[in-house]
């Protein structure tokens, strides 16, 4: 399998949990992972990798200026291998804010660096107001009743899909990769989703949602036979 990088840039640890999730799924299908902070990369471990994959969260209406930095200064080697970006936001908790195309926090990331990513992703945070400073705690309650989210200051919403950040991982597990080797990647995948039981309602939401997949790989359906796969 591979060996791939994974770099978090996180301010209140959902992000890094993200990450977490993602690696011990890449884990479990055989590729070695590597897990750090993008504040603690200089990127030199990125030339030993074949695929990066950054996770950045959102404070404020921005991405964290270190993220740009860091990009910057390693774009040739960024350039030169498979990379996948993600972002973590409230705002995506939103069915019609929940896609890269449509996010608003991704589409300012990708104004503001001409690096462009082999694959996009966005993934809802989590609002946790006992865990803010109180400065903190009154700005996200203002942004939150502005847009109509939970005010309470006691309250601690997950607004994390855990089965869409494991079927974004397995997607973009599929678009890094050549054709040829994308396909037994695909067999280790269907095991591992047979191993949890949860065979055909996986490959569905392959199906559905392709906006991680090179065009052509899945079949114009979108569906795979249960039968073809055993």
């Amino acid at each position: 399998m591979s060996r791939i990088l994974i770099l978090y840039s996180t301010v209140d640890g959902q992000t890094l949990r993200i990450c977490e999730r993602m690696k011990a799924v890449a884990e479990a299908l055989g590729n070695e992972v590597v897990l750090a902070s993008i504040d603690d990369s200089d990127g030199s471990g990125m030339s030993s990798c074949d695929k990066v994959v950054i996770g950045a969260s959102i404070r404020y209406g921005k991405h964290r200026q270190s993220v740009f930095d860091f990009i910057e200064t390693n774009r040739r080697v960024l350039d030169a291998v498979p990379t996948a970006f993600f972002s973590v936001n409230i705002v995506a908790r939103k069915a019609e804010k929940s896609r890269p195309e449509t996010n608003p926090y991704v589409r300012k990331f990708l104004a503001r660096t001409s690096w462009r990513p082999t694959c996009l992703a966005v993934f809802a945070g989590r609002l946790d107001y006992p865990h803010y400073r109180f400065f903190d705690r009154q700005m996200i309650r203002f942004i939150m009743l502005m847009t109509k989210g939970p005010t309470d200051p006691t309250a601690v919403v997950e607004f994390t899909d855990w089965q869409r950040v494991e079927d974004g991982l397995l997607r973009a597990l599929i678009a890094l990769l050549p054709v040829p080797p994308m396909m037994l990647v695909l067999r280790a995948m269907i095991r591992y989703i047979r191993d949890a039981d949860e065979l055909q309602q996986r490959i569905e939401a392959w199906g559905i949602s392709t906006q991680f997949l090179p065009a052509g790989t899945l079949p114009a359906t979108g569906r795979i036979d249960r039968k073809s796969v055993v």
